[in-house]
C-alpha cells in the first residue's frame, strides 16, 4: 500500500523538477552545452561575463540542452532527494529575458525602414477591435510581424492614450478615434494599401492595453516604453492626439495627417498641400466684397490668427492695424489676412469690420481655416505669421518682431542664417542648435566667427530638414544667454552691471563656450576646445555623426 502511493507521489515530485528546471533555464547561461565544467555563480548572484557574450551564449543553446544541464549545474542544488530545486531571482529575470528573446525571432522578417522604425513585432486584436467581450474580458492579443502586414503600404502612426481620450471626453470635446476607424475601414473596403499602427502614449501598461481593445488595426507593444518616445522627437511631435503619415520607404508622406485625414477622409495618401494652396483664392475685405487673391501677388502676406474673445489679440490688432497703414503708406509690399478663431459668425463680422482694414478668410470656410492652423500649428492667439512672395513662411514669430521694431525698419524680418539669442530663437524649438557664446570676445574675434558660422549655416540649409543644425551666437549678455549658460551648466560671465568684464572674459577662456542643443530630444551637447572655424566644424559633424556624449536636461530640478 506504501508503494502504490510512493510511485505517483515520486512522480509528482519529479513534474515539479521538471517545471522548476524550465522556469529556471538560464541559471546555466555559464554552462557550456558539451557537458564541461560550469562556472561556479551561487544562487542569486549576477553574472560578470559580458552581456553581448551572454546573449551570443544563449542563441546556441536548445531547450533539451539547458534542461540537461540545469539538473547537473553548480548553479543548481537539488535538495530532499532531488525532489526541488532551489534558484536564485537572478536566474528566473534572465530567463524571462531570455524566453522573450527567442519568441520574438520567429517574427523577424528582412529589415525594411519601416520595421527599422518601429521594431519587427506588433500587436493584434484576435477580434478584430469590437472592444470587451462579454463578461468584460479583454480580447485576445495576437502577436504579428510588422514586415508581413506592413509591406507596400500607407501606415498612419497614431499617437493616442486612454487618459486623453478621456480628458477630452469629458470636457466634451470630439473624440478623434471613432472617426479614424471609420476612415480606416473605407480604406480597406476600397482595398486601399493603408495600415495603422498605434502608438500607445499612457505610462501605465493596462491603460494601453484597455485602450487598444476597441481598434482594428495594429499595435506598439505594449511593455515597449522606449519605441513611443523615439517616434515622438524623431517627428517632433508637439500635439496629441497626432497622426503621422509614412510610407514603405519610412518617409514621411505628412506629419499633420491628424487634421488632413479630419478635413478630408477620402484624400488618401494625404499629401500635405502647398501653402499657396491652402492660403486659396478668394478672401473678403470689411465691407464683405468678395477679392481675388490677385491682389496679392509680389506682396509679403500675414496670416493674423485671432478672435474676439481673446484679450491679448483685442490689445495687438490696434497695434498691428497702425503698422499696416504705415507700411502702406510707405510704399511696402504687405498686405494681411485674418483667420478667425471666433465662436460664430456674428462676433467675427463684428470684430473684423470694427478694427480690421485687411482681408480675411470667410468665416464658412471653417476647413481652410483649420488647415492653416494645423499646418503652421498655431498654438496660441494672437499669431502673426509671415508668408513672403512665394507663400514660404519668413516667420512665426511676427507679433514679437512688430514689437522690437514698430517702425518696421527691418520688415519683413526675414531669417539670417546665424541669429543673435537677443534678437530671435525661433528656429531653436524645431532643430537642433549649435550655440556659440562669444560675450566675452573682442568685436573682432565675433566678427571673424561670425564670417565663419555663416557659411556653416548655408550648408545646413542645404541638407534635409531632418539633418539640419540651425546656428545661433550671444555676441552680449542677455537674458536667454544667461539661461542658456544656466541650463547646460556653463560660467555665466558678468560683472556687477550685467555685462562681460575683463577679469571673467580671461577666466572664461578655459569655459565650455560652445554647446549645441536639441530641445525636441531633451538634451544638449557641450564642447570644451576653443571656438575657432574648424572646430566648430567638427563639432557638428560629430554631432550629426552621434559621436558626442548626449546629456539630459534637468529644467526645474535642482
Amino acid at each position: 500500500m506504501d508503494n502504490r502511493r510512493w510511485v505517483p507521489l515520486r512522480w509528482v515530485e519529479w513534474l515539479k523538477v521538471l517545471v522548476i528546471a524550465v522556469l529556471t533555464l538560464d541559471i546555466v547561461s555559464c554552462a557550456r552545452v558539451n557537458g564541461s565544467d560550469v562556472p561556479k555563480r551561487g544562487i542569486g548572484k549576477s553574472s560578470r561575463a559580458p552581456r553581448r557574450q551572454q546573449r551570443d551564449e544563449e542563441e546556441k543553446w536548445s531547450v533539451r540542452d539547458a534542461l540537461s544541464d540545469v539538473l547537473t549545474s553548480d548553479a543548481a542544488k537539488v535538495v530532499g532527494g532531488g525532489t526541488v530545486i532551489v534558484a536564485g531571482t537572478y536566474g528566473v529575470r534572465r530567463l524571462r529575458r531570455w524566453l522573450r528573446y527567442r519568441a520574438m525571432k520567429q517574427f523577424e522578417r528582412p529589415a525594411t525602414p519601416v520595421t527599422d522604425l518601429l521594431g519587427h513585432v506588433l500587436y493584434k486584436n484576435d477580434k478584430g477591435g469590437e472592444g470587451r467581450a462579454e463578461g468584460g474580458r479583454m480580447p485576445r492579443i495576437k502577436k504579428v510581424a510588422a514586415g508581413d502586414v506592413l509591406s507596400n503600404k500607407v501606415v498612419a502612426l497614431y499617437f493616442d492614450g486612454k487618459g486623453l481620450e478621456d480628458l477630452l471626453a469629458s470636457g466634451n470635446y470630439a473624440v478623434f478615434r471613432p472617426r479614424l476607424q471609420r476612415i480606416y475601414r473605407q480604406c480597406q473596403e476600397q482595398g486601399r494599401e493603408f495600415e495603422v499602427v498605434y502608438v500607445p502614449m499612457d505610462s501605465d501598461r493596462t491603460a494601453r492595453r484597455e485602450h487598444f481593445a476597441s481598434m482594428p488595426w495594429y499595435a506598439l507593444p505594449f511593455d515597449d516604453r522606449v519605441t513611443p518616445k523615439k517616434l515622438m522627437q524623431k517627428f517632433r511631435l508637439r500635439q496629441m492626439p497626432s497622426v503621422v503619415l509614412i510610407d514603405e520607404a519610412g518617409q514621411v508622406i505628412n506629419k499633420r495627417g491628424y487634421n488632413a485625414m479630419l478635413m478630408d477622409p477620402e484624400g488618401f495618401p494625404w499629401e500635405p498641400k502647398p501653402l499657396s494652396q491652402l492660403v486659396g483664392t478668394d478672401f473678403i475685405d470689411p465691407s464683405n466684397r468678395t477679392v481675388s487673391a490677385n491682389q496679392l501677388s509680389g506682396k509679403v502676406v500675414g496670416l493674423y490668427f485671432s478672435a474676439n474673445w481673446c484679450p491679448p489679440c483685442k490689445q495687438f490688432t490696434p497695434v498691428l492695424a497702425e503698422a499696416y497703414k504705415r507700411f502702406k503708406e510707405e510704399g511696402k509690399d504687405f498686405e494681411v489676412i485674418f483667420v478667425s478663431n471666433d465662436e460664430d459668425a456674428s462676433k467675427f463680422y463684428e470684430y473684423f469690420g470694427s478694427s480690421m482694414p485687411w482681408l480675411a478668410i470667410p468665416y464658412g470656410d471653417s476647413k481652410r481655416r483649420s488647415l492653416l492652423q494645423s499646418e503652421l500649428e498655431v498654438a496660441s492667439l494672437p499669431t502673426l505669421v509671415l508668408l513672403d512672395e512665394n507663400r514660404q513662411i519668413i516667420t512665426k514669430q511676427g507679433r514679437a518682431l512688430l514689437a522690437s521694431d514698430p517702425q518696421g525698419k527691418k520688415f519683413p524680418w526675414r531669417p539670417k542664417p546665424v541669429t543673435d539669442l537677443a534678437e530671435n530663437t525661433e528656429k531653436m524649438t524645431d532643430y537642433p542648435s549649435l550655440v556659440v557664446f562669444m560675450e566675452a570676445s573682442e568685436p573682432k574675434k565675433q566678427r571673424e566667427l561670425e564670417s565663419s558660422l555663416e557659411a556653416l549655416a548655408k550648408e545646413q540649409e542645404a541638407l534635409p530638414k531632418e539633418q539640419q543644425v540651425a546656428i545661433f551666437t550671444a555676441t552680449n549678455v542677455s537674458p536667454r544667454s544667461v539661461a542658456l549658460r544656466n541650463l547646460c551648466k556653463l560660467e555665466v560671465v558678468l560683472d556687477r552691471a550685467g555685462k562681460a568684464s575683463a577679469a571673467d572674459a580671461a577666466a572664461s577662456k578655459e569655459a565650455p563656450n560652445m554647446i549645441i542643443l536639441d530641445i525636441p530630444d531633451e538634451a544638449y551637447y557641450v564642447a570644451t576646445q576653443p571656438v575657432d572655424a574648424s572646430s566648430v566644424r567638427q563639432f557638428v559633424r560629430d554631432f550629426q555623426d552621434k559621436k558626442l556624449k548626449r546629456i539630459p536636461m534637468q529644467t526645474g530640478k535642482s
